[in-house]
């Protein structure tokens, strides 16, 4: 399977990058191998100069610092619900006609009900 070469970006770049763009920087990191000792490839010399400047295994503390550095940016970002988070949402303010904090607030102390041990 051919991966997208992904190279290290600093993290003032990151910041600047949309939250979709990071979700897919996220999901190109995972997608890259263990190590070069479970990799497909025989030996170091299957790699070219360009392939060294990259980050391909997740055992590189390259990896390790691009993925640190996703994960701190994106934890600065405004969650945005959507799909099943915002139809239970408008479903309990269509039915209570209550505000969107009241109905966020209603949705939470049902959730708490029914995971309440019996």
């Amino acid at each position: 399977m051919k991966r997208k070469k992904i190279f290290p970006v600093p993290l003032s770049k990151l910041e600047a990058f949309s939250t979709k763009q990071l979700l897919a920087r996220l999901t190109y990191l995972n997608k890259c191998e263990e190590s070069l000792d479970l990799c497909d490839r025989q030996s170091n010399d299957d790699f070219t100069s360009d392939e060294f400047e990259r980050i391909e295994f997740k055992q590189s503390p390259e990896w390790v610092l691009a993925f640190q550095d996703v994960k701190q940016v994106l934890s600065g970002r405004e969650h945005v619900l959507k799909g099943l988070e915002l139809a239970e949402i408008r479903e309990a303010r269509r039915q209570h006609g209550k505000t969107d904090r009241t109905a966020r607030r209603l949705m939470a102390k049902s959730r708490r009900l029914l995971n309440r041990p019996t």
